[in-house]
């Protein structure tokens, strides 16, 4: 399994459009909390997301896609894999 990072932009958007993405992405196992190694867990800044999946980057994407087509609002995606290094945020 890989870990992913997750960008998703929706524009012309308002804060019930990414509350709605934020839900839609959870109901798929995708969160805005990232857990270290120590098992302490932290909030990414809005509009990041973080996974442990099996699939491919595109597939991922795909996925992330279709979910984010939920708000109605054009978007653009960001998928990345591999290991995260963080600073600032806040705890979870």
């Amino acid at each position: 399994m890989s870990l992913f990072t997750i960008r998703v932009e929706l524009h012309h958007a308002n804060p019930v459009d990414y509350t709605t993405l934020a839900n839609s992405l959870r109901s798929a196992g995708i969160t805005d909390v990232i857990t270290a190694d120590n098992g302490s867990r932290w909030k990414l800044p809005p509009g990041e997301y973080c996974v442990g999946s099996h699939l491919s980057r595109n597939a991922l994407a795909d996925q992330v896609k279709n979910i984010a087509s939920c708000t109605g609002r054009r978007h653009a995606v960001v998928v990345t894999e591999g290991a995260v290094t963080w600073h600032g945020l806040a705890r979870a």
